[in-house]
């Protein structure tokens, strides 16, 4: 597939010269994934997938047009040039539009792991059985899982322009989901649990699935408690979901269409002195670890936040142009036929040297907040405010005294970086809709809790 790929975007590059383009560049990407989903120990879901799609855009008097295909023959070559031809015609984007001519260095990253090319297919519906078994056999209350999924994939990308720029890159990565339903007495519960890596070898069936029943089974017991202020330890992957939903802040084209907050802000003190936040595109083994964005920039290492200190917004070439800098290597696509946008590569918080007990017995009295429900609705990303449904653990004296539920968190997620007190060494990954992020467990100050 891989040749193929390659073969279809020099015919498109040739092509695009023999009619006259000036300035254009292909884009193209190919993968294959496996997901296997069991339910009481038979196949429930099995899906073999291979996809293969390519970009082209050219620009026609300073317009860029866009065009895409999924099938990768000779009408689809003339389809691609007349198409973005025509659609750089009716194009109303002022914007100073860029076909890169290449860094002058690409730095070798570690994202693509060669034994990962041996998963067979068998070998992820064992894992996936393990998984049911593993939570089956942790606990007599568990009746049957809602989700119990094991799954692979690769993608390989290529990106080459008029300017002679020819680049690819591969990544790879596994992942196991679970979610059992445990029932105490007359109340049922469940709790979604996953895990990723880049070694499908090191993905912990048993120790994934009875974390989740553990938590299931708490959450059971859980109690509302009293309207307050807190200090709250947000855990990790409550802390990976919360950049997620507002990654976008520290993007400059959200700033420069006045959708972030950070806006000018450079140089400026944004948060914590404890908090310090890397935009490390080139970590090994990151998730979204590559040496060159979707424009052909180079990729690099740089602190979002140190500190405290705002240093840099992300930016792609438009935006960079914009803000009279150079890019920062974030000019992504979300999809092979998206237009470029701006995102994060492996988003990072800086960890600290306190596990979660930890942090629990420098918090003394408070909340663990352990789950966050509604955060694409009871979040605004431009103003930063939340209200969400929450789950974690009361902790007094530094211990857990009881699991609680039915309570409501509100704030401003810049008042939250702003407050943290004390940030947290046990690093989460999670690979979310828009970012890559590794977070370990962080430690706030007063919060409005809303319960009973």
């Amino acid at each position: 597939m891989n040749n193929e790929l390659n073969q279809f975007c020099d015919k498109v590059l040739a092509k695009a010269k023999i009619n006259g383009l000036e300035e254009f560049e292909v884009y193209g990407v190919s993968g294959s994934s496996i997901e296997v989903g069991i339910n009481a120990g038979e196949i429930d879901t099995y899906s073999v997938n291979d996809s293969i799609g390519v970009s082209f855009r050219t620009k026609v008097d300073g317009k860029m047009g866009y065009a895409a295909t999924t099938t990768l023959d000779d009408v689809s070559v003339d389809m691609l040039i007349n198409k973005s031809k025509e659609n750089a015609e009716i194009i109303e984007d002022d914007d100073v539009q860029f076909i890169f001519e290449g860094s002058e260095k690409y730095q070798e990253t570690l994202s693509y792991n060669e034994k990962m090319q041996d998963v067979s297919a068998s070998q992820i519906i064992e894992i996936a059985k393990s998984i049911e078994k593993y939570a089956l056999a942790a606990d007599k209350r568990v009746k049957h899982m809602q989700q119990c999924i094991a799954c692979s994939g690769n993608k390989t990308t290529v990106l080459k322009n008029s300017k002679g720029l020819s680049l690819s890159r591969k990544s790879n990565q596994a992942a196991i989901l679970c979610s059992p339903v445990v029932y105490c007495g007359d109340i049922a519960n469940s709790c979604y649990k996953s895990e990723m890596s880049l070694d499908i070898n090191t993905l912990d069936a048993k120790k994934l699935a009875e974390f989740a029943v553990e938590e299931a089974i708490e959450q059971c017991l859980a109690q509302e408690i009293p309207s307050n202020k807190y200090k709250v330890i947000f855990r990790n992957d409550v802390v990976a979901s919360i950049l997620e939903t507002f990654a976008s802040v520290f993007s400059g084209e959200s700033a420069q269409k006045g959708l972030s907050l950070l806006a000018g802000k450079e140089g400026e003190n944004v948060a914590s002195q404890a908090f310090t936040l890397i935009d490390d595109g080139l970590m090994d083994w990151g998730f979204s670890t590559k040496s060159f964005d979707d424009e052909g920039v180079a990729v690099t290492t740089k602190p979002i936040i140190e500190n405290g200190v705002l240093k840099t917004l992300l930016h792609n070439l438009k935006t960079a142009n914009k803000a009279g800098i150079a890019s920062t290597g974030n000019g992504n696509k979300q999809r092979y036929d998206a237009s470029i946008s701006v995102s994060a590569n492996n988003l990072v918080v800086k960890t600290g040297d306190k596990n979660l007990q930890e942090l629990a017995t420098v918090m003394n009295n408070g909340i663990i907040i352990t789950d966050l429900a509604g955060l694409h609705s009871g979040a605004n990303a431009i103003s930063g405010d939340f209200s969400l449904s929450a789950k974690g653990y009361l902790i007094e004296n530094g211990e857990n005294i009881q699991s609680v539920s039915g309570i409501t968190v509100s704030g401003n997620f810049y008042d939250v970086i702003k407050n943290i007190i004390e940030v947290g060494c046990d690093a989460f990954a999670s690979d979310e809709n828009s970012a890559t992020i590794y977070t370990p467990s962080i430690l706030c100050n007063d919060l409005s809790i809303a319960g009973k």
